[in-house]
Protein backbone atom coordinates (compact mmCIF):
# COMPACT_ATOMS: atom_id res chain seq x y z
CA UNK A 1 0.00 0.00 0.00
CA UNK A 2 0.67 3.32 -0.29
CA UNK A 3 2.72 5.54 2.79
CA UNK A 4 -0.20 7.88 4.37
CA UNK A 5 0.66 11.18 3.39
CA UNK A 6 -1.58 13.27 5.40
CA UNK A 7 -4.18 13.64 3.54
CA UNK A 8 -7.19 12.28 3.89
CA UNK A 9 -9.47 11.02 1.03
CA UNK A 10 -13.20 10.58 0.72
CA UNK A 11 -14.56 8.03 -1.48
CA UNK A 12 -18.08 8.33 -2.63
CA UNK A 13 -19.36 6.04 -5.70
CA UNK A 14 -22.99 5.69 -7.31
CA UNK A 15 -22.68 2.91 -8.87
CA UNK A 16 -26.31 1.39 -10.73
CA UNK A 17 -27.26 -1.83 -8.92
CA UNK A 18 -26.87 -3.87 -12.31
CA UNK A 19 -23.21 -4.01 -11.36
CA UNK A 20 -23.78 -5.37 -7.57
CA UNK A 21 -20.58 -7.54 -8.19
CA UNK A 22 -18.25 -4.02 -8.96
CA UNK A 23 -19.77 -2.17 -5.85
CA UNK A 24 -18.54 -5.55 -3.51
CA UNK A 25 -15.28 -5.54 -4.91
CA UNK A 26 -14.67 -1.63 -4.60
CA UNK A 27 -16.02 -2.12 -1.11
CA UNK A 28 -12.93 -4.98 -0.55
CA UNK A 29 -10.49 -2.76 -2.31
CA UNK A 30 -11.38 -0.14 0.06
CA UNK A 31 -11.03 -1.99 3.48
CA UNK A 32 -7.90 -3.55 2.12
CA UNK A 33 -6.73 0.02 1.91
CA UNK A 34 -7.57 0.79 5.22
CA UNK A 35 -10.32 3.30 4.27
CA UNK A 36 -13.23 3.76 7.10
CA UNK A 37 -17.18 3.53 6.06
CA UNK A 38 -19.08 6.39 7.07
CA UNK A 39 -21.66 4.86 5.10
CA UNK A 40 -22.11 2.15 2.93
CA UNK A 41 -21.01 4.02 -0.55
CA UNK A 42 -18.96 6.99 1.34
CA UNK A 43 -15.39 5.84 2.54
CA UNK A 44 -12.76 7.87 4.32
CA UNK A 45 -8.78 7.16 4.22
CA UNK A 46 -5.91 8.10 4.94
CA UNK A 47 -3.88 7.16 1.75
CA UNK A 48 -3.35 7.42 -1.92
CA UNK A 49 -5.22 4.56 -3.44
CA UNK A 50 -2.71 1.80 -5.03
CA UNK A 51 -2.23 2.56 -9.27
CA UNK A 52 -3.50 -1.04 -9.39
CA UNK A 53 -7.15 0.03 -7.94
CA UNK A 54 -7.42 3.49 -10.01
CA UNK A 55 -6.59 1.60 -13.34
CA UNK A 56 -8.62 -1.54 -12.37
CA UNK A 57 -11.78 1.26 -12.01
CA UNK A 58 -10.99 2.54 -15.79
CA UNK A 59 -11.19 -1.62 -16.67
CA UNK A 60 -14.31 -2.13 -15.14
CA UNK A 61 -15.54 1.30 -16.11
CA UNK A 62 -16.21 2.67 -13.35
CA UNK A 63 -14.79 6.39 -12.89
CA UNK A 64 -17.68 7.98 -14.06
CA UNK A 65 -19.93 6.88 -10.68
CA UNK A 66 -16.31 6.95 -8.48
CA UNK A 67 -15.43 10.32 -6.48
CA UNK A 68 -12.56 10.37 -4.90
CA UNK A 69 -11.43 13.92 -3.09
CA UNK A 70 -8.68 15.05 -0.66
CA UNK A 71 -9.73 16.73 2.35
CA UNK A 72 -7.59 19.49 3.85
CA UNK A 73 -9.45 20.06 7.03
CA UNK A 74 -11.77 17.12 8.53
CA UNK A 75 -14.36 19.16 10.12
CA UNK A 76 -16.80 16.97 12.12
CA UNK A 77 -15.63 14.00 10.41
CA UNK A 78 -14.20 11.73 13.34
CA UNK A 79 -12.12 8.48 12.20
CA UNK A 80 -11.78 5.55 14.31
CA UNK A 81 -8.71 3.52 14.30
Amino acid sequence: LPQEDGIMRLVIFDIPEQHRQKRIWIRRELVGCNFKMLQKSVWLGKRPLPNAFMETLKDLNLETFVHIVGIESIGTISIVD
